[in-house]
């Protein structure tokens, strides 16, 4: 059931829970209340348990807001007037104080919990810690914690001691969820000895050769040395740039985009694990190679040493990390220099910046005048694109090498001694020009084609994935080159939109960013001078989204008249007008009604403003323009087409159930029926009156009298499938089929859906088929040792220098041998234990069965098994069923934990043996419950003998009969081997398909979770299978070897159980199943229409698209406006070339308006490009109407030049002379502000059109509307 007030939320179910409320009675006696209620279930629910509006009114609760107080009847209750702030889901956990952990060690670490939320449990997973050589190993057990936890217990199972600093982190806490249970399992269950207590790890000194964790790289929050940033807002910093749009975290780094199915886009991620290089993973900023940045001072300058700021302790803490994290960098170093200049500790949102003084070096430093890009150039390029990604050069200054003569120059002195840069700081006059050069060094002729950079900022934007890919990839790649990066925690790689100086940029427009809206409206009222600039400054970045903003806000701007500032050497103050200086935060304003209208108003219409459409070039602009004696306002517009569905009465779904998102027309439908081969004569003979037993026409569409279902035309398929299949969760054959059936009928409906489903491209990489495969019996061994497996078990404990053991098994009798080894034992000691052990023995193997690694594989092993004449077989690498003996290893490695639980004997010397006996004295069913020696040996002691001490049984008995005995154990045990293998053979055959008949070129998918790809198939909601690749080679049934990429740098040789095969017949739907959803029929695939009508006659095949009555197809329906704002594609809106379509455009348009064009039908709409506005001056108030708008007409179209230059403009105004007077030549003679305004417009008045719109205070009975004649 829906829940009132959760939205969509759906409960998960309900379950009747009775509960207690602690009340008291009219007396005030405290007892409780019980009751029971039905609970409903919500899979996200914050105050996790809530009384709903059925429990206030079935119980009569009355609730005293002001007292807090709930009553039912003579009982009352306390209530909360808060909901509890949501608790922290994961936490890391960090060590509070530098810690020792001693060798082979316990130790408590005390941690820091502030992260984690009382009356929440937490389960605490400890980190498991190791260096490169993996020789030092940290763990601890998992545990469960709150907020009041104080240590974890951590183990150092190395043989040297380690250190943990600070800040350490040692432990994740995850919150524990409703319903889970703590239960310690008696299998995973040690003993420890005393941990040593929190005091002891902090009073050790530490040891030269303690092992130190690696620092995790440093958050970019969190850098002491980050610089002040005046842009910078308390808000996300991940996310600023993609507030809207959806991503996700790739490696831990990327932060990509994702696609409708909310998978990263597979080619970004690509591109970007090659581009690694060019990304700060460790946090540490880049060195750019062949650039120098010079600092050249005037002739006359003379530089001077400035003393030291005074720092409190707090700045002093703040400053020395500060220049422990940029010396680190190397990016400053010890200065002798004779100049200083002094830190500046500055606080910004919690947070201190390192600043230096740099204001005497600015005023003597020769000024680099390079161009920064203006806001109109950054977005103009912007306009039209589809895909955008954002990079910021990590600390991108510091990247930038000063020249060495010149870094004395930018030495600063503080408490540590003095310093300079050895690359470019923050502050200093041309950094931004000379950086910014750079930057555009980097793009070259991706500069204001697909790319544009704001100093340290780069966007790229394409119209298509391709183009984007190919921009990413140049960019990355010269960046590479001369040593920049970028930082990826402030990278966001293809996405829909993306925020952009304070504005949302996307494929439909520009708009204002909603984090700087509600900014907006949260401003408070002000109340000094100072407040007054901060919120005109704020209200005037977005003017462009406001109609008459100077109108609007000039009873504000009028606060700021009688005050000026004047430049005072390398500053500027603020000055009455009286000369006398004054300070802005001193200085009070008077607020009255009329400026609290302003900034009311102006809150509110930029906290809904509208969406700029980009500016098209190809089409004509609508220019209004309106002037008062107060201030100029224009707005410009273009008209854009929305193109409609073909209009009708009605539209028929695409399926008889809600499946479509997108309706089909009834007269494209109706076509279709009448071009359909097999159902187009049925609908001629029904529109004549013919009566039919089986059909029934209901206003145009067929439906079968028995079921009621509709017939589905040919050409319908493509789209019908879409919906049911595609946009419908991309279900198998049967359900597929299913949903189709039950509302449509066609012949032969089966193998088109089969067909759809086989060759779906998202099915195939999503989706794992059925294994193949058969049990291979026929070369099993028929003697013992005929047939051997040899495989290493690594990862055990060192015990005499032994880490591995090499086990041997006997495929017959499956006798196992076990001889321990280093882990990095070489090919010739495998050889040699081989030999030791099993040709010392007589035993010759004629097939040596091992893994794929080199050391059993190679040239020592392969010279061993041509000596023998055996055959060297390699399984293929993940394909342990090829091998025996890996099923043998868990038993040993199950046997030798059991055996070491409890008893402290080395495992090499004493308990591997043991290990051996034990397996190789048990009894093994598939040989008919014989024990490995009775297959091998003509005689063994049983376990009778071990207990008994008894002599050897049946001694009287003769070696010749004991031998006998032995040879008929042989051939019984074979003869049981051979009918289990049988079995083992069906029931394995039995629950995989056949074996694929292969062959080279064929074409195949790899099976990521039977084969892993590193890279590929890692998350949940990855592809399940990599491809597809073709078959080089095929070496057996059961083995290929495939043409690979070289960048998957993984084995070439596959198991065919590890592959799913390509579908090898054709996709009969190929041409229409990537197209839009609606598709002209004579488009259609004659493979397509073979498929779904298999059973028509062949004659239909010269179909030519007409019925037998005439009747044309229908045209495609004009693609209709996306859905989501990320499915926009600007080249649908490029105007057309046909003389006829031009006028459509020109406007204005008092509304929407329908038009035919090519044949489609569109709606019509204007859309704002931009809204200018100033207020007017003491000159321009003196003018008569008709100028005034002249005037108006003249400043705006300077404003917007850069866009109505040689573009056609149609100038709507509430003036009819506007053009007359531009081309009068009746002698009249203008004054100077007229004949300026002529002479700007003049030049361009063959593109000009001029529409009188009438307003509201003008009537054109003025002194000039006779020039209109």
């Amino acid at each position: 059931m829906r829940v009132s007030g959760l939205g969509e939320t759906e409960t998960l179910g309900f379950v009747p829970i009775t509960f207690f409320i602690r009340a008291k009675d009219s007396h005030g006696f405290q007892l409780f209340l019980e009751c029971t209620m039905d609970f409903h279930v919500l899979p996200h629910f914050a105050p996790g348990l809530c009384l709903g509006q059925d429990f206030i009114t079935g119980f009569g609760v009355v609730i005293d807001a002001l007292e807090s107080q709930a009553h039912i009847r003579r009982y009352s209750f306390a209530v909360a007037q808060h909901m509890p702030r949501p608790h922290a889901q994961e936490a890391q956990l960090c060590s509070t104080a530098p810690v020792t952990l001693p060798a082979r060690s316990a130790a408590w670490v005390p941690v820091d919990t502030g992260a984690l939320s009382a009356a929440v449990d937490y389960t605490v997973h400890p980190r498991l810690m190791t260096d490169a050589s993996e020789s030092v190993l940290i763990s601890g057990p998992t545990a469960l914690g709150s907020k009041s936890t104080a240590q974890i217990l951590l183990t150092n199972h190395s043989q040297r001691a380690v250190q943990l600093p600070r800040r350490t982190p040692v432990a994740d806490a995850v919150a524990a969820q409703v319903g889970d249970v703590s239960s310690p399992s008696a299998d995973h269950r040690f003993e420890l000895g005393s941990p040593l207590p929190v005091g002891e790890t902090r009073e050790r000194d530490e040891a030269p050769t303690a092992w130190r964790p690696d620092p995790d790289p440093l958050d970019p929050e969190d850098d002491p040395a980050a610089p002040l940033d005046v842009f910078e807002v308390a808000e996300d910093p991940v996310s600023d740039l993609t507030k809207d749009a959806e991503t996700t975290l790739v490696d831990g780094h990327f932060r990509v985009g994702v696609d409708a199915d909310g998978n990263p886009h597979r080619s970004v991620v690509d591109l970007l694990r090659r581009h690694t290089a060019a990304l700060a993973l460790d946090g540490r900023p880049g060195l750019i190679r062949d650039a120098e940045m010079t600092i050249p001072l005037q002739p006359d300058a003379s530089l001077r040493p400035e003393a030291p700021r005074r720092a409190s302790p707090e700045k002093r803490a703040a400053m020395d990390a500060a220049i422990e994290q940029l010396l680190d960098w190397n990016v400053i170093e010890p200065s002798s220099s004779p100049v200083s200049f002094p830190v500046l500790m500055v606080r910004q949102y919690g947070k201190w910046r390192f600043c230096v003084d740099y204001r005497q070096l600015n005023s003597a430093t020769v000024s680099d005048r390079y161009p920064l890009p203006t806001t109109d150039a950054v977005f103009q390029t912007l306009q039209g694109k589809r895909w955008f990604s954002s990079m910021d050069a990590i600390r991108g200054y510091h990247q930038h090498p000063v020249a060495a003569e010149d870094r004395w120059k930018t030495a600063f002195v503080c408490h540590r001694g003095l310093y300079q840069y050895r690359t470019v700081p923050f502050g200093l006059k041309n950094a931004p020009a000379v950086f910014q050069r750079l930057m555009d060094r980097v793009l070259g002729d991706l500069r204001w084609r697909t790319a544009v950079i704001y100093i340290d900022d780069v966007v790229a934007a394409t119209a298509t994935l391709s183009e984007h890919l190919e921009t990413l990839d140049t960019i990355l790649s010269r960046a590479t080159s001369i040593g920049l990066k970028f930082s990826p925690a402030k990278c966001t790689f293809a996405v829909p939109n993306l925020t952009l100086l304070g504005r949302k940029v996307s494929g439909a427009g520009v708009a204002v960013w909603q984090g700087r809206a509600q900014a907006v409206q949260e401003l408070k009222r002000p109340s000094t001078l100072r407040d007054v600039y901060h919120v005109m400054g704020l209200f005037g970045y977005y003017r462009e989204f406001v109609d008459h903003f100077a109108e609007l806000a000039e009873p504000l701007t009028r606060l700021t008249k009688g005050w000026k500032f004047e430049s005072d050497g390398n500053r500027s103050r603020l000055v009455r007008k009286d000369g006398a200086p004054s300070s802005a935060s001193d200085e009070t304003v008077l607020w009255g009604d009329e400026q609290e209208r302003s900034f009311t108003t102006l809150q509110r219409l930029i906290a809904s403003p509208p969406v700029l459409a980009h500016p098209d070039p190809t089409r004509p602009y609508i220019l209004y323009v309106d002037a008062s004696k107060l201030a100029f306002a224009a707005v410009l517009h273009q008209v854009f087409a929305d193109e409609d569905m073909i209009d009708g009465p009605s539209a028929y779904p695409a399926s008889g159930a809600p499946l479509s998102s997108a309706p089909v027309p009834r007269d494209r439908w109706i076509a279709w029926l009448q071009a359909d081969r097999y159902f187009g004569p049925i609908w001629r003979r029904l529109a004549d009156s013919v009566a039919d037993d089986e059909w029934v026409l209901e206003e145009g569409a067929l439906v079968r009298r028995v079921d009621g279902r509709w017939a589905l035309p040919e050409a319908a398929i493509p789209v019908v499938l879409k919906a049911v299949h595609d946009h419908n969760g991309h279900f198998g054959y049967t359900k597929t089929f299913l949903a189709l059936s039950k509302s449509f009928w066609r012949p032969r409906l089966t193998d088109v859906v089969r067909a759809w489903v086989a060759h779906c491209l998202i099915c195939r990489k999503t989706k794992v088929g059925r294994r193949v495969g058969e049990l291979d019996v026929e070369r099993d061994a028929r003697s013992p040792f005929e047939t051997i497996a040899v495989d290493l078990v690594l990862g055990l404990p060192p015990s005499h220098g032994n880490d591995a053991v090499l086990s041997v098994l006997c495929l017959f009798s499956r006798m196992i041998l076990l001889e321990p080894c280093k882990s990095t034992i070489t090919a010739a000691g495998i050889a040699s234990i081989l030999s030791n052990r099993v040709l010392r023995m007589g035993w010759r193997p004629r097939r040596i069965i091992s893994d794929s690694e080199a050391r059993v594989t190679g040239q020592v092993l392969q010279s061993l098994a041509a000596s023998l004449g055996a055959t060297l077989t390699p399984s293929p690498p993940h394909h342990q069923q090829a091998n025996s003996v890996e099923r043998h290893i868990q038993t040993v490695q199950g046997a030798l934990r059991a055996l070491t639980l409890e008893g402290r004997a080395p495992w090499d010397r004493s308990v591997l043996p043991a290990v051996e006996l034990a397996m190789n004295s048990t009894p093994s069913v598939t040989t008919g419950c014989r024990r490995p020696f009775d297959l091998v040996f003509v005689d063994h002691p049983d376990v009778a003998h071990a207990v008994f001490d008894t002599g050897a049984r049946g001694a009287a008995e003769d070696f010749d009969d004991r031998l006998a005995a032995a040879a008929d154990r042989i051939e019984d045990a074979y003869r049981v081997i051979a009918v289990e293998r049988q079995r083992q053979k069906r029931r394995y055959d039995a629950s995989r398909a056949p074996l694929p008949v292969l062959q080279a070129g064929d074409m195949v998918y790899v099976r990521l979770g039977d084969r892993p790809i590193p890279g590929l198939g890692g998350g949940k909601l990855d592809p399940k299978k990599a491809g597809p690749f073709a078959i080089r080679e095929v070496l057996s049934p059961h083995r290929v070897r495939l043409s690979l990429p070289a960048d998957l740098r993984i084995g070439d040789e596959f198991a065919v159980d590890q592959l799913d095969v390509y579908p090898g017949s054709p996709d009969p739907f190929a041409p229409v199943r990537n197209s839009p959803l609606l598709r002209p029929v004579d488009d259609a695939d004659p493979a397509a229409a073979g498929v779904a009508d298999g059973g028509a006659d062949d004659d239909a095949a010269d179909d030519d698209g007409l019925s037998e009555d005439g009747v044309e197809r229908l045209p495609p329906r004009a693609r209709r406006a996306p859905p989501m704002l990320r499915e926009f594609q600007l080249g649908t809106l490029r105007a057309s070339d046909a003389a006829g379509e031009e006028g459509f455009f020109d406007g204005p348009l008092t509304g929407t308006r329908k038009v035919e064009i090519d044949g489609r039908s569109v709606t019509l709409r204007e859309r704002p490009i931009a809204y200018q506005s100033r207020l007017t001056s003491v000159a321009e108030k003196k003018l008569v109407a008709p100028e005034l708008e002249l005037c108006c007409l003249a400043w705006a179209f300077a404003r917007m030049a850069h866009l109505l230059e040689g573009a056609r403009v149609t100038v709507a105004t509430d003036h009819a002379p506007m053009g007359a007077m531009l081309t009068s030549s009746t002698g009249i003679h203008y004054g100077p502000t007229i004949t300026r305004c002529r002479a700007l417009l003049l030049p361009h008045f063959h593109n000009l059109r001029f529409v009188h719109r009438p307003g509201r205070l003008h009537s054109n009975a003025d002194a000039l509307s006779h020039l209109v004649g």
